[in-house]
């Protein structure tokens, strides 16, 4: 009996702590804690946009964005404003985070603003640019644009292509378009600049190189042509008899204008030359010399002069007196002379081959 009631008593101690410890909510079983819980939050500026919950230790996703205009998305970083440490997400799969954890949105412009200064040109239209390719056009009557400048004192000037790092401000430089504006001693009237005195025959050169004045900024040259292609110096310009013609060059760039220079000289005699109708020269001479007979430009493949002159333009009369007696006009007719075969030419008698002299039919080279 005494080892029954033995039993019962163990038996109801047993039931008492397990009561008590049920109603203390006391775990009783050896089971490990739950893993701790990390937050990683990702910004954009200033802006939480997201909030990730992990353990620690898994492949985060990151959130997608949408590139606001003029920028790139440039990834996430741990390190905002000096944007080194890279986060993908993948980093914390073997090294599990300690600690919650902020990322930041790296943004990477792509485009800037540009405006522009035309300083009186046409409006040229400011936006946005990653790069200008080719300097912008804008036209200002009377000036030559003389570039952009990346400074309002127009010291530093902009090259294009210009790949564009932050907004800026072009400025157009201008300068005054290539003119003469006066000639000592001689009056302008439109391309042509006559000479107000008339030399006598005992003035062989005249000097020209202090009496030119030109727009600023342009630079000028004396020609004995009208072609600009032989120079002469202003320094020492040679008179002949009768009318002289030299021209001058005024040029900004690739900008230019060409100026007519008339100057009479008493004691000779001009000869003026027309080529199929059109003006081509004008010779000069001494009174009583003889003028040199002159050449035709009109040297071109399958064109030919036969070396007549004529004194009416219709070339009827033959022209044969080049002595300086008075100012004279010559008339010279270019003929189209044929074709330049370089194959087998067919005739009806026989074939030619292409080393035999070629064949020329002399055809006028204007509409009689």
């Amino acid at each position: 009996m005494k080892k029954f009631i033995s039993i019962l008593c163990t038996f109801l101690f047993l039931t008492g702590i397990i009561s008590i410890l049920t109603a203390c909510n006391i775990k009783t079983d050896s089971s490990e804690p739950e893993a701790k819980q990390y937050s990683v939050r990702f910004y954009n500026g200033t802006d939480l946009i997201s909030s990730v919950e992990t353990s620690g230790n898994e492949v985060i996703d990151t959130p997608n964005l949408t590139a606001p205009e003029h920028f790139a998305f440039g990834g996430w970083y741990l390190d905002k404003d000096v944007w080194q440490q890279n986060f993908t997400g993948k980093e914390y799969e073997q090294n599990p985070l300690t600690s919650d954890l902020d990322v930041y949105a790296k943004w990477t412009q792509t485009e800037f603003q540009v405006s522009f200064e035309e300083n009186g040109g046409e409006t040229v239209q400011d936006g946005w640019f990653a790069t200008i390719e080719k300097a912008p056009v804008s036209k200002y009557d009377g000036f030559i644009l003389d570039g952009w400048y990346t400074d309002k004192n127009l010291e530093n000037p902009a090259v294009f292509p210009m790949t564009l790092k932050e907004n800026t401000t072009l400025y157009a430089k201008w300068i005054k378009s290539p003119a003469l504006l006066s000639l000592e001693g001689f009056t302008l009237e439109g391309n042509k600049a006559t000479a107000n005195t008339t030399y006598t025959d005992s003035t062989d050169s005249i000097d020209l190189s202090n009496a030119i004045t030109v727009s600023k900024g342009a630079q000028w040259a004396l020609y004995s042509d009208e072609n600009c292609q032989n120079t002469i110096s202003a320094s020492n310009v040679s008179l002949n008899a009768g009318t002289n013609r030299y021209y001058l060059k005024v040029s900004v760039k690739d900008v230019f204008q060409v100026y007519e220079l008339v100057i009479q000289k008493t004691g000779g005699y001009a000869l003026t030359v027309y080529e199929n109708g059109e003006e081509s020269t004008t010779l000069y001479a001494n009174k009583g010399d003889i003028f040199e007979k002159p050449t035709p430009k009109l040297y071109v493949k399958n064109f030919r002069f036969d070396g007549e002159y004529f004194s009416d333009a219709d070339m009827t009369v033959p022209f044969n007196d080049f002595k300086a007696d008075t100012n004279k006009t010559v008339y010279m007719e270019i003929w189209y002379v044929g074709f330049d075969y370089s194959k087998v030419i067919f005739t009806i008698e026989e074939a030619l081959d292409s080393d035999k002299p070629i064949l020329y039919a002399k055809i006028p080279s204007r509409e009689l």
